[in-house]
């Protein structure tokens, strides 16, 4: 018995069974739980690079942690809120997670919570930093004074505080008239988290609502749309639970993931109710007809997701293996659990209606259509020299988002916000004796000639104070053996360089230097992030080439002719060509997210290519095999575009430019279905 036939026996002969079946199996993935949404540093970072190690042993040695930079004017800590305000640090220090705060007002103006900074302290600080070198009071006050910013370190393994640490510092700030501007990497995590969650309720939102009204249109039968919406609902409580099990939250690229489940469900649907006989829709007609191309369009689709499984960083890879699972749930629940919903109810002798009017253009404009996507082809190759890349995760928010102003109000008026760790060790000598010490101090007012440098935060500094150092950054900076000692460069995270650029600047200048006895280390929790992110660029073309031969190959024994895999092989390359092109004409630039637009709209701009080549190799005209799925072509083209569409109304730019190439690509890929593949098949078929 083939699993086809098996198929329609349980849909004809047990559709309650089959419901029920699916049903419970949703109740287990729910009552499993863990459905949670989170953002995790680490996540993003190649744990099998040999940094990773680098910077366990950094902060193994001297210390990490999560920050959080808190800045305000200072003409608002006054005798009126001072009160308040060193309750509220005293609060924050007793917090669980909290490791250390430091408050430049108690540091260096002589405030307590009875006193407010002093003017005679406000004009010595104020003259000492004009003629000092930029160093780790700059991370805490302005240069001018007109900004205090309390810094507080937090614990990483006490994550889950985070959150609660910082909202009890907003609100008490707030509370007080000091109006903060809120940075460091918890500050990030906690927004982008927040932006995680906003999105995916528009997102969810604008899917259903879009869907709703295309299967309306189309099928016009209100209880076969919320058969098949049962079915979706099913596919992404499947697929979250298995995110929930390998340990992925609900994370950023759930915002692609629900999409996706969106589109192969209704594509799914969509062919299989627009194959009828005769203008009769029959399950025992149908299924037969589209099961196999649909299975094969599943396979292809899965596997361009499967190419996210060779990313470096665990959240991509492990979200590589969810979403191909989430395609296969999402086929197997469009056709067994969606007309077994049908039959259950009834209705399966009457299934929708796929109402399109003629979507297939006639031969004059498919042959212009052809000649266009030539043209735009020729126009994208000659354009894909001039693609750009940016791999730092900062630029996730548009430049109006309030993150981002507030990064730039600190970095413009305190310090940079891009923390990078050198860790320099010594094999002849200790690093804070001569000549050990000279060398280094050479380097760094080095790196302080770097346009992108703010501060140099290093220990000499603080030997120089002696016993006025704060206490707390004794360890921080060098170890036990004197051995080794840590700087931190704070660099301009917004408006400068790649953060690969500078990594290879500064590397270049300690070889220049060539200090004997020494070596040195680049380490830090976001340049590991940003390295990874830089890998992933690089080979992630290649993996998605890779990917695309496979589905080649893969399609050789289904249609077991060269001539057709070349014209599928047109269907998908196309399409992506143009869209690459388009990346260019819009001047966006490859990212951690939009690179997976090859990958994910692989598999999906096949699926038409493969329902339409699989239709002219049962007919033999491709005229004929046009007039059978050309309106399912259109309505599967309308929904995946307008399901990846949504994303355009995320807050996270490289979320809304993925939903913008997809929506290119899908309207390629329809250009490509209709007009190119026809006009080659009788360019071909044309007498010599």
């Amino acid at each position: 018995m083939t699993p086809t036939v098996l198929a329609l026996l349980l849909i004809e002969r047990h559709p309650r069974a089959l419901v029920l079946a699916f049903l419970a199996l949703a109740a287990l993935a729910l009552a499993g739980g863990g459905f949670q949404v989170g953002h995790s540093y680490e996540d993003w970072i190649d744990r099998d690079d040999p940094a990773w190690r680098d910077y366990r042993a950094m902060a193994d040695e001297f210390g990490a942690a999560d920050t959080v930079i808190a800045a305000f004017p200072r003409a608002r800590l006054n005798a009126a809120n001072v009160a308040g305000y060193y309750a509220l640090l005293d609060d924050l220090r007793a917090r669980p997670g909290v490791i250390e705060l430091f408050d430049p007002a108690e540091l260096f103006l002589g405030a307590d919570a009875f006193t407010p900074p002093q003017a005679a302290n406000v004009e010595d600080l104020r003259a000492m930093l004009a003629t000092d070198t930029p160093d780790w009071r700059n991370v805490l006050v302005a240069r001018d004074l007109s900004l205090l910013s309390p810094l507080l370190l937090l614990d990483p393994a006490q994550r889950g505080t985070h959150a609660g640490v910082l909202a009890e510092l907003s609100r008490g700030l707030a509370a007080l008239d000091l109006a903060p501007l809120l940075a460091g990497t918890v500050v990030f995590a906690e927004t982008l988290k927040e932006a995680i969650a906003a999105d995916l309720v528009r997102v969810v939102c604008l899917l259903v609502l879009s869907s709703a009204l295309l299967l309306l249109y189309f099928f016009r039968d209100p209880i076969a749309c919320l058969v098949v919406f049962a079915g979706i609902a099913l596919s992404v409580v499947y697929s979250l639970a298995l995110c929930a099990l390998i340990g992925l939250s609900v994370n950023l690229l759930t915002l692609l993931l629900v999409p996706l489940v969106f589109c192969v469900s209704l594509t799914t649907a969509i062919h299989l109710f627009a194959r009828r006989e005769d203008g009769v829709w029959r399950l025992r007609t149908a299924y037969p007809q589209v099961v196999r191309p649909l299975a094969i369009a599943t396979v292809t689709t899965a596997l361009g997701c499967l190419a996210l499984a060779n990313a470096p960083q665990s959240i991509i890879a492990r979200m590589g293996l969810a979403m191909p699972a989430a395609v296969c749930f999402t086929f197997l629940t469009s056709m067994l659990f969606v007309p077994a919903m049908l039959a259950v109810l009834g209705r399966l002798a009457r299934a929708p209606v796929v109402v399109l009017r003629s979507g297939i253009p006639p031969r004059t404009l498919r042959r212009a259509g052809s000649a266009l996507l030539a043209v735009l082809s020729v126009a994208a190759a000659c354009s894909l020299p001039s693609l750009t890349r940016e791999p730092d995760a900062f630029h996730f928010f548009a430049d109006d988002a309030p993150l981002v102003q507030a990064y730039r109000s600190i970095e413009a008026r305190i310090s940079g916000l891009l923390v990078v760790d050198l860790v320099i060790r010594s094999t002849q000598g200790a690093v804070d004796g001569s000549p050990r010490r000279e060398q280094i101090e050479h380097f760094l007012a080095d790196l302080r000639t770097m346009p992108a440098v703010t501060t140099v935060v290093s220990g000499y500094a603080l030997l120089r104070l002696g016993a006025a150092a704060p206490p707390a950054l004794g360890t921080a900076f060098f170890n036990a053996e004197r051995s080794a000692t840590r700087v931190s460069l704070r660099l301009r995270n917004t408006g400068g360089q790649p953060y690969a650029a500078l990594a290879a600047e500064i590397r270049a200048r300690w070889a220049r230097l060539a200090p004997a006895g020494l070596t040195l280390t680049l380490t830090g929790v976001i340049p590991l992030i940003l390295d990874a992110q830089d890998r992933l660029l690089r080979m992630q073309g290649l993996t998605l080439l890779a990917g695309l031969g496979v589905a080649c190959v893969l399609l050789l024994p289904f249609f077991r002719s060269p001539w057709l895999i070349a014209l599928a092989g047109v269907a998908t390359f196309v399409p992506l060509l143009i869209t690459a092109g388009a990346m260019v004409w819009l001047s966006i630039p490859l990212n951690a997210i939009n690179l997976f637009v090859g990958s994910v709209i692989l598999g999906l701009v096949v699926d038409d290519a493969i329902y339409l080549l699989h239709a002219y190799r049962e007919t033999g005209d491709i005229d004929a095999a046009l007039a059978e799925v050309g309106s399912a072509l259109g309505i599967t083209s309308v929904s995946v575009g307008l399901a990846f569409a949504s994303l355009a109304f995320s807050q996270l730019v490289p979320i809304r430019q993925f939903g913008l190439l997809s929506a290119i690509a899908v309207a390629c890929a329809w250009g490509v279905d209709v007009c190119l593949v026809p006009t080659l098949v009788e360019w071909r078929r044309r007498p010599a």
